[in-house]
């Protein structure tokens, strides 16, 4: 028929991405970091808030971090006194880093490259009986799903290590400790130098990438941000509509921005 023609025809002109693009939603801003001005979001933690149960859903582009050879953060939370960070890195080699403490470490075999755009979802559920559903991270490249990361580097010593049964977080959604976005939290080190957009945390549920995510773009902004405003006291939704620190969700979360701060980039999983 003319319709499918037409649909072949600009398939071959424009290539798959451009008509999955046209057929979701359109991302229009990103926040942009730069770690040679230490830029950073930052946000402190709500009493009310599930330290068992929760997801965080992000796209992510790095702009020099493998190139560079240098560890660079996504996010972080630190107790002071504890062993570790709850965090999670892009390491220099290219695989993805997951670690909550001393308790759980997740690193990817899979290497992710500078310059193209990933979703990630961790999902956390720790009152669950098997130990591989307590954390469960997903890794795609944008214009395929994401999917849950079974394969990790065997070079490390227990790779994967995974959280013994109802685990509470001990940094990570903790009342009165931060969240930090771009840097670890325990020092002021191993900035975050790319984009990330759509950063969302839905408190008290774990999900799945099926509900940021379809074919491996991401779905409409209002679609994530019911999914914070109904999620626990300490959920968000960073839509970067305006600016970088508004939380899109009816909870208020809003984050406090370094001096100078990341800022607006036009560069999202969309364009």
């Amino acid at each position: 028929t003319w319709r499918t023609t037409v649909g072949v025809l600009l398939m071959t002109m424009f290539g798959s991405q451009w008509m999955a693009a046209a057929g979701s939603v359109d991302i229009e801003n990103s926040a942009l970091f730069q770690k040679s001005s230490s830029e950073i979001l930052s946000i402190t933690a709500d009493a009310s808030s599930d330290l068992q149960i929760t997801t965080l859903s992000f796209w992510f582009r790095a702009t020099d971090v493998v190139a560079s050879g240098t560890n660079a953060t996504l996010f972080s939370a630190y107790t002071s006194g504890k062993s570790g960070n709850d965090y999670m890195q892009l390491l220099s080699a290219g695989q993805l880093n997951l670690g909550f403490d001393v308790d759980i470490l997740l690193r990817t075999s899979a290497t992710y490259a500078d310059g193209t755009w990933y979703h990630c979802v961790i999902a956390v559920d720790t009152t669950q009986s098997t130990d591989s559903n307590r954390v469960k991270m997903y890794v795609g490249e944008v214009g395929t799903q994401a999917t849950l990361v079974t394969s990790f580097d065997g070079t490390v010593a227990n790779n994967p290590k995974y959280p013994a049964q109802n685990y509470n977080m001990e940094s990570w959604n903790v009342s009165g400790e931060t969240l930090y976005i771009g840097r670890i939290a325990s020092a002021a080190e191993s900035y975050w130098d790319g984009n990330v957009s759509e950063f969302c945390q839905v408190n008290g549920s774990q999900l799945t990438p099926s509900d940021f995510a379809s074919g491996g773009y991401p779905l409409a902004q209002s679609t994530v941000t019911a999914l914070a405003s109904g999620g626990g006291a300490n959920s968000f939704h960073l839509d970067n509509a305006s600016d970088v620190t508004t939380d899109a969700s009816t909870q208020n979360n809003d984050f406090t921005a370094s001096d100078p701060p990341p800022t607006i980039s036009t560069d999202t999983p969309t364009s």
